[in-house]
């Protein structure tokens, strides 16, 4: 979305040809609205993916977007990983990461989301957990990956529900070890449209789960710092 000069998958060669990031960020500061962006570490259009050289390659288009936009209130990583085209899973060197946002937006907030290490047994979760900074945030999916049966249909709730008013057990493990070491807690969570579960679990009409959803979350908050909410009026993938 912004004409890099690391990538020929850029905003520059599409019929657009304008810089989304730089509109993006001057509308915010038209409005009074603080900026940030999420910046996915999972890029396979890169030749350099799965090798050590596509760390530089990514740190290099981080450095545009944080030198580039003014201000940045937030930066925000997903942490998704797969094969690239050559076979190959990245390791992402997120210590550099990290450095350089506080060499370039010291006051920025760094959200580290766990979302797609969700599967993995929760031993190791907490041990990346407790691996972290504790200046940064942990962004922990409410509700996600939680078994859930209702009408003789058992199912884990995706990420974006509302079916399940949460929180899972993936959310209460995550939270209790980012409280444990002081680390900001955030949340990921969805009170609006049609989401991913619907089609596969017979959805629960809102407002009703909103009161549920925000009491639990409002519990959250007392048991183990919930500080903020990234909402999500996600409408699914399912008809």
């Amino acid at each position: 979305l912004w004409p890099s000069k690391y990538t020929e998958h850029s905003v520059k060669n599409s019929p657009l040809k304008r810089d989304v990031v730089k509109e993006a960020s001057e509308a915010c500061k038209r409005g009074g609205i603080k900026f940030g962006f999420y910046l996915s570490p999972w890029d396979r259009n890169s030749k350099y993916y799965g090798t050590p050289e596509y760390n530089d390659y990514f740190c290099n288009q981080l450095t545009e977007l944080l030198t580039q936009y003014g201000d940045i209130f937030y930066v925000w990583f997903d942490n998704a990983c797969g094969e690239g085209p050559n076979g190959k899973r990245q390791v992402y060197d997120f210590p550099r990461y990290f450095e350089l946002i506080r060499k370039y937006q010291p006051d920025a907030d760094i959200v580290f989301w766990t979302y797609n290490w969700g599967w993995v047994e929760e031993k190791y979760r907490i041990q990346l957990i407790d691996s972290l900074p504790t200046d940064i945030s942990l962004l922990v999916t409410f509700e996600m990956f939680e078994q859930y049966e209702k009408g003789g249909i058992t199912e884990y709730c995706s990420d974006y529900t509302i079916v399940f008013e949460g929180p899972g057990k993936y959310f209460a493990s995550e939270a209790k070890a980012a409280a444990r070491r002081g680390i900001r807690l955030y949340s990921m969570a969805n009170t609006g449209g049609m989401t991913w579960d619907m089609g596969v679990l017979p959805y629960i009409p809102v407002p009703q789960q909103w009161i549920k959803r925000y009491r639990n979350m409002i519990a959250a908050n007392e048991d183990w710092g919930l500080c903020g909410l990234m909402e999500s009026h996600h409408y699914g993938f399912y008809p």
